[in-house]
């Protein structure tokens, strides 16, 4: 008797922890839905996208070189194939700052 209620707390047990392992996964997948939610109106760009985006249109390896040195904004999104997201307005945000400064804007004039 007292070896049955022992198995009966260890599946318990096990199930808890499952439910728990599962309540996690649900929690990351609602937060990655909000961040969606929150940036609604914006396009995301996957790796792919950004290289047909930008209008130099980099290689892959020049965009992971931008990542490692974090030059460029991006989203690790965890549960997708394509973790490596872009939003557009921050791209577009990006490539305005590193705009080249023009002889008129260096001798203060607009």
């Amino acid at each position: 008797m007292a070896t049955e209620q022992t198995n009966q707390i260890s599946q318990l047990q096990e199930e808890v922890a499952q439910l728990r392992a599962t309540l996690q996964e649900v929690l990351a997948r609602v937060k990655d839905i909000q961040i969606y939610q929150w940036h609604g109106n914006d396009h995301w760009l996957s790796v792919e996208d950004l290289c047909e985006y930008i209008p130099s249109h980099p290689a892959k390896q020049t965009v992971y070189g931008w990542l490692c040195r974090y030059d460029i904004p991006a989203y690790r999104i965890p549960g997708m194939n394509k973790n490596l997201m872009f939003l557009q307005s921050e791209i577009d945000e990006w490539l305005l700052k590193n705009r080249v400064k023009t002889s008129k804007s260096l001798d203060g004039k607009p």
